[in-house]
């Protein structure tokens, strides 16, 4: 599976509000505190899954989702009883046998977001925002 196979396109309100697609189509809001962190909420008709960051407490992102509670960072999804990595993204390739279309969509809004890459990319000189 290939980080390229998903979309992510914001609102025309809001690039922290949109839809995700690629394992089925999710909605995403982007949300703070941003000054230490952020959260993510995406919902579909599986239910919906939250991350959130806060770069005081870890490297990782928390995520509850209905399939279980999960650490997310930009690159890496771990779970299980070990914290085992169930999902590595590396190049455009994502190496997982995560079949799970709202945890995917979560890692895929969760990395553009925190790599500031595909739709979250902002001009040089601009300070972060969540609007």
């Amino acid at each position: 599976m290939l980080l390229s196979d998903f979309t992510v396109v914001p609102s025309e309100e809001s690039v922290t509000r949109g839809q995700v697609t690629g394992s089925g189509s999710y909605s995403y809001e982007i949300y703070g505190p941003f000054g230490q962190g952020y959260n993510i909420r995406v919902s579909g008709f599986s239910g919906s899954a939250q991350l959130s960051y806060n770069w005081r407490d870890s490297d990782i992102a928390a995520v509850q989702s209905p399939s279980g509670n999960f650490g997310m960072t930009e690159t890496v999804v771990r779970g299980g009883k070990k914290s085992d990595v169930i999902l590595q993204l590396s190049g455009d390739r994502m190496d997982s046998s995560l079949t799970d279309g709202l945890l995917l969509s979560m890692f895929v809004v969760n990395h553009h977001y925190a790599s500031r890459t595909g739709p979250f990319i902002r001009p040089s000189g601009t300070a972060a925002s969540g609007a």
